[in-house]
């Protein structure tokens, strides 16, 4: 749990090399935008404890980032560190443009080809992604809730247009 005025970035997953790099494994969006970040603090005891960053290199393609903390130039310092959350005030937080699906639970779903399927009864959130889950035709059906399927959301009116891939429905019908 986070300290109060402070988020979590992320947490120390493992050690990296033997100078006392760190594997941060990033939860938070966009860890490309952290790069910059001079300081961070680590939850050790319950407690925020800053750290000066001396280095931040995003992992291409991941969210880890292998990072270089000041008084941290040992592998056995590094490893009392190895599981410890990563959390920066809540001032520096980068808010994501991509839409909160969490909020479209209720929604109106209509689909340009098929039309109206009925309204989002659930949002399951899985590592990286999250997926609507209605009813259509009186059978469960689930699809991912991203950018490139989302047309348009109403938020006024608590409606979403998608573009589903051509066969998804089938696959829950047949």
């Amino acid at each position: 749990m986070a300290t109060a005025g402070f988020f979590i970035v992320g947490y120390v997953s493992k050690t990296k090399g033997l100078k006392g790099e760190l594997l941060l494994k990033i939860e938070a969006e966009h860890p490309e935008k952290y790069q910059q970040t001079e300081s961070v603090f680590l939850e050790i005891k319950g407690k925020p404890v800053p750290f000066f960053v001396l280095s931040f290199r995003p992992q291409p393609g991941k969210k880890t980032a292998v990072v270089t903390l000041e008084d941290v130039d040992s592998v056995e310092k590094a490893r009392e560190l190895t599981g410890v959350s990563v959390l920066l005030p809540l001032s520096e937080k980068i808010e994501s443009k991509s839409p909160p699906f969490a909020e479209l639970k209720g929604f109106q779903v209509t689909d340009s080809a098929i039309g109206p399927l009925g309204p989002i009864r659930e949002i399951v959130q899985y590592p990286g992604h999250s997926v609507a889950v209605l009813t259509y035709r009186e059978r469960e059906i689930m699809f991912p809730l991203n950018e490139a399927l989302i047309e348009k959301i109403d938020k006024q009116n608590s409606e979403l247009f998608v573009n589903l891939p051509e066969g998804l429905l089938e696959i829950y019908l047949d």
